[in-house]
C-alpha cells in the first residue's frame, strides 16, 4: 500500500508536467525518464501534423527529478534492470490502465473536498495552462501548444484550457480584420524556423 500510494503521488508530479495524453503518459518506460547512469534526463516526445518528423525535448525541473530519483531508489529501479519495463506499474506488474488512474485521481480530488470533476486530462490542461500564464507572448504559448497536442488552430487550445476572453485579447495579438483560427503557421518564427525551446526552463510546469 505504501508503495503504491507513493507511486500514485509521484505520477501525479509528474504528470502535470508532461503534456501528455493519458494513454502515452501511462506507456511512459524508465529508459524514457533516466540515462544509462540513472540520472533522471528531459523527456522526449514527438510532435504531430506539420512536423511529424521532429522531436522536442520537455525539461524537468530539479525538484520533480528528485522525486523520480527518490521513487526508483527506493524500489530499486535501475536501467541495466528496468529500462524497458513502464515506469509506473499495477499491483500484478502490469501497466496502470487509463481507467484506473482516472478512478484513483477522481478518488483522491473526492477525498480533499474537490467538488469539480478531476480526471487523467485535468493532468495535462494543467501543464498547458502554466505554459500559458508562464510564457510571457502569449500567442507563441498557444501555438507551441498546439504544435504539441497536433491542433492548429489556437482556438481550440483556448476552449480546451477554457480561457475566457477576458484572459485573452484576441485584438493585441491578431488587430480586428485578423480572424482568430486562420494563422498562417510558416510565417510564425517560433515555428518557421523549427526551435520549439520557447525557453522552456522559464515556462515549465510546476
Amino acid at each position: 500500500q505504501e508503495q503504491i500510494r507513493f507511486r500514485n503521488l509521484v505520477m501525479f508530479i509528474l504528470g502535470i508536467n508532461l503534456p501528455l495524453k493519458a494513454n502515452d503518459f501511462l506507456q511512459i518506460k524508465y529508459k524514457d525518464l533516466f540515462d544509462e547512469n540513472d540520472v533522471p534526463k528531459s523527456f522526449q516526445m514527438q510532435l504531430g501534423r506539420f512536423y511529424k518528423d521532429e522531436v522536442i525535448r520537455i525539461p524537468l525541473r530539479t525538484v520533480v527529478k528528485n522525486v523520480l530519483l527518490a521513487y526508483t531508489q527506493k524500489y530499486g529501479l535501475t536501467y541495466k534492470s528496468n529500462a524497458d519495463e513502464y515506469l509506473f506499474q499495477s499491483r500484478k506488474h502490469q501497466v496502470v490502465t487509463p481507467k484506473a488512474w482516472w478512478n484513483i485521481l477522481s478518488t483522491a480530488a473526492e477525498g480533499a473536498g474537490v467538488e469539480t470533476n478531476i480526471g487523467s486530462e485535468s493532468l495535462k490542461k494543467t501543464y498547458g495552462i502554466n505554459v500559458y500564464l508562464k510564457t510571457e507572448d502569449k500567442l507563441k504559448a498557444l501555438l507551441f501548444l498546439g504544435e504539441l497536442w497536433g491542433q492548429v488552430r489556437e482556438v481550440q487550445i483556448i476552449k480546451y484550457l477554457n480561457l475566457t476572453s477576458e484572459e485573452i485579447d484576441f485584438d493585441y495579438y491578431f488587430g480586428e480584420s485578423f480572424s482568430l483560427g486562420n494563422v498562417d503557421l510558416s510565417k510564425i518564427d517560433c515555428l518557421s524556423n523549427r526551435k520549439f525551446n520557447l525557453q522552456m526552463g522559464k515556462t515549465n510546469a510546476l
